[in-house]
């Protein structure tokens, strides 16, 4: 069988890794009883279903069998747990992977630890039908409003190109996510780019005033655990024990998904029905993709179209920490640094 050059490479490159990590393996492990010991590890958590591995991880108890003493910090956005965890908040946090994009244009002390989901249909654009608009090509001349420089917000960028319109189109305002369904039902605003819970709360406002427009597949969209650098060099053995509870919570989702799904609802306020039609287009995995680096650089470039200040790192690498998802998942690393040779 021919192998070839970058092929080879690549498996020695993994293989040296993989011994190294082995190595620190065998160094002698501390105990739940002594990581308990202290402040406990704060956790910002956003109240959303992209988050559903940590809040499952969190309603299950998983952190607390892992010998962890967790303090949940609970956001309405990945974007502002983010911005709490960089401003000492709170330690470690979930986010999709545009609030690390855009804020690695300025800050870099923090570290990405491993992706929690990948998501190709959770956004929508939800928008008032008694105020004209009842297909895409409506939202022409309407005033849509979503959180900047988020997830939502490149969302609404794809599906406004996918339908031949772009944001010169719409009178575009950014609005905090808690008060785009209530906008919404007040008039201040005629449609909003957003995800649940806030979805299902400007329908129960609004009822059959409202249409709601999904474009599965058109954003394919990671969130991300991330970690601030100073947690990574003082506590990792407290971080391998974050990754190990949220592997346990992907294998009790995978297994047991009714009670998972309720668990996710309960924490958001969301009926079931609402998270188990998400459940599909979620993709529940820890794992490090290369192609993860791909869509940070594609989103951070977007991001300075939109003049956010500052610029990309030469090498998104660089904000990688893979130790602990290396040691409690193996499989779960796709990225070789080649580069780095």
């Amino acid at each position: 069988m021919n192998i070839s050059p970058r092929r080879f490479l690549s498996t020695l490159v993994l293989s040296v890794l993989l011994a190294g990590l082995t190595a620190c393996e065998q160094q002698p492990a501390a105990t739940p009883a002594s990581i308990s010991q202290g402040e406990p590890l704060t956790l910002g958590l956003p109240l959303h279903p992209t988050s559903a591995l940590a809040l499952v991880a969190w309603k299950k108890g998983f952190f607390t069998e892992e010998g962890l003493d967790i303090l949940v910090k609970e956001y309405p956005s990945g974007k502002l747990a983010l911005q709490a965890m960089l401003a000492g908040e709170c330690d470690i946090a979930t986010t999709a992977s545009i609030p690390v994009a855009t804020t690695s244009l300025k800050n870099r002390d923090f570290r990405i630890l491993a992706t929690l989901a990948n998501v190709t249909d959770v956004y929508r654009v939800v928008a008032r039908t008694d105020l004209g608009i009842q297909t895409p090509a409506d939202l022409r001349g309407k005033r849509v409003a979503t959180q900047r420089a988020s997830a939502v917000h490149f969302f609404l960028h794809l599906f406004l190109l996918q339908h031949n319109l772009n944001e010169k189109d719409i009178e575009l305002s950014f609005l905090p996510a808690t008060a785009l369904p209530s906008a919404l039902e007040s008039g201040a605003i005629d449609a909003f780019s957003m995800r649940e819970p806030f979805v299902s709360q400007a329908r129960d406002l609004l009822g059959d005033r409202v249409v709601i427009f999904s474009s599965p597949g058109l954003y394919d969209s990671y969130e991300l655990l991330v970690a601030r650098k100073d947690i990574v060099d003082n506590s990792p053995d407290r971080l391998l024990r974050v990754v190990r509870a949220l592997v346990r919570a992907e294998i009790y989702s995978r297994s047991h998904p009714e009670p998972a799904q309720q668990a996710v609802a309960e924490a958001l306020g969301v009926e079931r029905e609402s998270i188990r039609q998400l459940w599909p287009a979620l993709h529940l995995e820890l794992y490090l993709p290369q192609s993860l680096v791909i869509s940070l650089e594609d989103e951070a470039a977007w991001a300075k179209r939109e003049n956010v200040e500052g610029d990309p790192p030469a090498n998104f690498l660089d904000l990688f920490w893979p130790e602990a998802l290396t040691r409690a998942k193996p499989d779960g690393i796709s990225i070789i640094p080649l580069e780095r040779l």
